[in-house]
């Protein structure tokens, strides 16, 4: 949800608990968004069957992930399995997954989200009744060791410190052992090559983090200096998007194997499903046919490319529950 295109600028973020920010969340979510999103299920088949596949611009990320995380799930889980998905939003993973042969149990916060799922579901011959609404609480309701394997996508980044610490501890409760769990992060490294303002803000973090070497200059921290030398355009966001209403937490993928090994799992994998072809602001002045087209071949064949660290806004984690 978090797109960088020049629709409005970044307001401020409000200042509110982590209860109000949770429901202003799901809020933003249950009034219209669904109703006015594409079911994206048959990009996400033509994209699975043919990677050259041209997705429209505003779907690619969803579908990328998608395709990419169901490539390996279907490799190392058999069908039949059971298979978790969290914060589902309408639904387009899940029936996937249901349409491939696995037992699917999602769930979302979402009233519209989890009613046109069902829907959907219904159109398509699949169980509406896999579809179920509840935020992250559901987790508790779920046994020891009863699931093949979790996804997440879009999800645990909207999530304060202790719901995020909650789910990593209840998903690999209910995983069985040896299983797998899928989701989508925030890429904090992405802001180095965004060359916008939160350039700016990425590199004085990381120079004040390493040294006071802002005392050089007399200052507390380096972002004037840097402001100073540096004229970069503001970072804006698509109008819809949640993360120009609140601070969505980021991840770095180089240290991201500390925060799995404390949950007890294994990093097994990491991948760039949307890398930028340029930064954001320069994008926004190509033809975007043109851009998507030349995204087709090269954005999901290129997922395992380093370069994606720096130019994907998000990164695909792929984790198993260790045996410690």
């Amino acid at each position: 949800m978090a797109k960088i295109l020049d629709e409005e600028v970044n307001k401020e973020v409000p200042m509110i608990s982590d209860n109000e920010r949770k429901k202003a969340i799901c809020n933003s979510y249950s009034e219209d968004f669904w109703e006015k999103t594409d079911d994206i299920l048959p990009d996400l088949v033509a994209k699975f069957e043919n990677p050259n596949h041209c997705v429209p611009n505003n779907n690619i990320n969803a579908v990328h992930r998608a395709v990419i995380v169901f490539r390996h799930l279907m490799e190392t889980i058999p069908t039949g399995s059971t298979i978790l998905d969290i914060g589902c939003g309408v639904g387009q993973n899940a029936r996937f997954l249901a349409q491939k042969g696995y037992r699917v149990i999602a769930f979302d916060g979402s009233e519209s989200g989890i009613s046109k799922a069902r829907k959907l579901a219904d159109e398509q011959d699949l169980d509406p009744d896999i579809f179920v609404q509840s935020d992250h609480m559901y987790l508790e309701q779920c046994a020891d060791n009863s699931i093949d394997g979790a996804i997440a996508m879009g999800f645990i980044y909207y999530l304060d410190n202790s719901a995020r610490d909650y789910c990593y501890k209840h998903i690999r409760r209910i995983l069985k052992p040896g299983g797998s769990f899928y989701l989508t992060l925030t890429n904090k490294i992405f802001n180095a090559f965004a060359l916008n303002d939160t350039s700016l803000s990425f590199w004085a973090e990381v120079i004040d983090k390493f040294s006071p070497a802002a005392r050089l200059f007399g200052a507390d921290n380096v972002r004037e200096q840097l402001e100073k030398k540096i004229s970069v355009p503001q970072r804006v966001f698509e109008k819809r998007s949640i993360s120009r209403k609140y601070t969505i937490h980021e991840d770095n993928p180089i240290v991201y194997h500390q925060i799995a090994n404390q949950y007890a799992f294994d990093l097994v994998e990491i991948s760039y499903p949307d890398s930028h072809l340029l930064p954001p602001f320069l994008e926004s002045e190509v033809d975007p046919k043109e851009l998507a087209l030349l995204k087709a071949v090269t954005i999901l064949q290129k997922h395992k490319d380093w370069s994606g660290m720096l130019m994907d806004y998000e990164f695909l984690a792929f984790l198993k529950k260790s045996d410690g």
